[in-house]
């Protein structure tokens, strides 16, 4: 899950999030992260969620209990300084303790924040989340990575009571609250933060107060091994990667943001024989490095690759149903089209669900292919 990347409208960084517990914040953001535009539904594999919140040892009930907590959260977003629309995030969590598995829908209303935006947007990715132990390391990086282009942003000393609740005194905030958040910052995410207090005369007699807080955030330069640089010289011995002109010191910072160095190095050496035609867009070697990256997966097979007159009629699939015949191959493969066209769910979701759940995994089959025959037979 930690290579997951999650987008999201700038407002939800910039709304009110401090009643969010830690764990709940970071299983909002984890399940946040396989949404897609129109599609509102989700299925996701509790067990690796469970992981992610750094609950991999407790219990079920335990988990069940953030669950129930999640759903009852709302996002405050902020339209003006007197303003703000209260969003409750889902209209169904279902938490299937049995099958562990979790389906969220989600507010229809609240959706265009995170699937539908068209600018004014940030990302990221779960791994910046997941080491952070502090809620407001979480929401101090969601706030930073939104002001990353304007490179510093300012919070009034209000401004920061309404972001961390009124119960730390503003005396102690530098140690109960700033000081361990920008150490796990800068430690384990993609940018450095530091803050700088401002001092204004508002008592009289020339004595200053403290008014707020200015936050100065820039996007850290990662370090380039002599593993990769060898990856990159080999690689632009490829004529076709060196006269594209993508790959140099600068574009290597976007990749490895994207990328973890081991894939990266692998992938180049991949594009180094793999790329035979001219191309100009960064875009197009990262998808060859990538799919260096997912062909040692190839040994596991859902979807054979798609022939003529191999399509599954819609009769054979409602006689099927209604017969309770055994799933087939072919079948399998349908639901599996299905799913990857109407819930939004990935090739790669499927096989790790299928290797670690087998019985979370034949449940979305089965269920799925009753939705099918139900489809079909409205047609």
């Amino acid at each position: 899950m930690k290579e997951k990347e999650i987008r999201h409208h700038n407002s939800i960084s910039q709304g009110k999030l401090e009643y969010f517990e830690l764990r709940e914040l970071k299983l909002f953001l984890a399940l946040m992260s396989d949404v897609k535009k129109e599609t509102l539904t989700y299925d996701y594999n509790s067990v690796n969620i469970k992981q992610f919140i750094n609950m991999g040892d407790q219990s079920y009930t335990a988990f069940e209990k953030i669950i129930s907590n999640l759903q009852k959260r709302r996002i405050l977003i902020f339209e003006s300084e007197d303003k703000y629309k209260a969003y409750s995030i889902f209209s169904l969590l279902e938490f299937n303790k049995k099958e562990k598995y979790i389906t969220v829908e989600y507010n229809h209303k609240f959706f265009p924040l995170i699937g539908e935006f068209q600018d004014n947007f940030c990302k990221y990715k779960l791994k910046y989340i997941e080491p952070l132990k502090s809620k407001y390391s979480v929401i101090f990086y969601m706030l930073s990575k939104a002001n990353l282009f304007k490179k510093k942003y300012y919070l009034s000393v209000d401004e920061i009571r309404e972001k961390i609740g009124r119960k730390i005194r503003i005396d102690n905030l530098d140690i109960r609250v700033f000081e361990p958040m920008i150490e796990e910052i800068n430690k384990f995410t993609d940018i450095n933060l530091t803050i700088e207090k401002e001092y204004a005369n508002t008592r009289g007699k020339g004595r200053k107060s403290l008014v707020g807080y200015t936050f100065i955030v820039s996007k850290k330069i990662f370090t380039i091994s002599d593993e990769l640089k060898k990856a990159m010289v080999k690689a632009k011995k490829n004529i076709y990667i060196n006269k594209s002109k993508t790959l140099n010191n600068q574009t290597i910072q976007i990749l490895l943001d994207d990328i973890q160095e081991t894939n990266l190095i692998n992938g180049l050496n991949f594009a180094y024989k793999k790329i035979n035609k001219d191309f100009t867009k960064l875009e197009y070697l990262k998808r060859v490095i990538i799919s260096a990256e997912n062909k040692e997966d190839e040994e596991i097979e859902l979807i054979e690759p798609e022939h003529k007159n191999d399509i599954f009629s819609k009769n054979e699939i409602i006689k099927a149903i209604d017969n309770n015949l055994k799933i087939t191959k072919q079948m399998e493969e349908e639901v599996i089209k299905y799913l990857i066209k109407n819930n939004n769910m990935t090739e790669q979701f499927l096989k790790n669900t299928k290797i670690k759940s087998k019985g979370v995994y034949d449940n979305i089959i089965k269920g799925n292919l009753q939705k099918i025959k139900n489809d079909l037979s409205r047609k």
